[in-house]
């Protein structure tokens, strides 16, 4: 793992554990689901643009900031699909922190 996808990487962890407390719209979970998808795949590839921009996607999607207009109510908590993708998240990432850096990006 890169300097840089271990970075993007320990950003979603943290923001993985933020996402516990959320409680937001079915859309804005669906939104968050899909990119969840996409961080796995990128993890897996060792893609870190497309890494770095679903970190981007999911933490826009941190309910504490500004809600979009037009969007209220139907808010809950994570749904089933996003916890299963984030427990895999959780676990790989975890896993690829816990080995050492890559000697080709030194």
């Amino acid at each position: 793992m890169s300097p840089t996808e271990a970075e993007e990487a320990a950003e979603l962890l943290d923001i993985l554990r933020e996402m516990r407390e959320w409680s937001m719209s079915g859309r804005r979970w669906r939104e968050v689901e899909a990119a969840l998808d996409i961080a796995i795949r990128a993890l897996a590839d060792g893609d870190v643009e497309s890494l770095s921009e679903s970190v981007k996607t999911v933490e826009s999607a941190d309910p504490t900031r500004m809600l979009p207009l037009g969007e209220e109510g139907d808010e809950g908590t994570m749904t089933e699909p996003v916890r299963e993708r984030a427990e895999v998240l959780r676990d790989r990432i975890s896993d690829m922190l816990a080995q050492p850096a890559d000697d080709d990006d030194r």
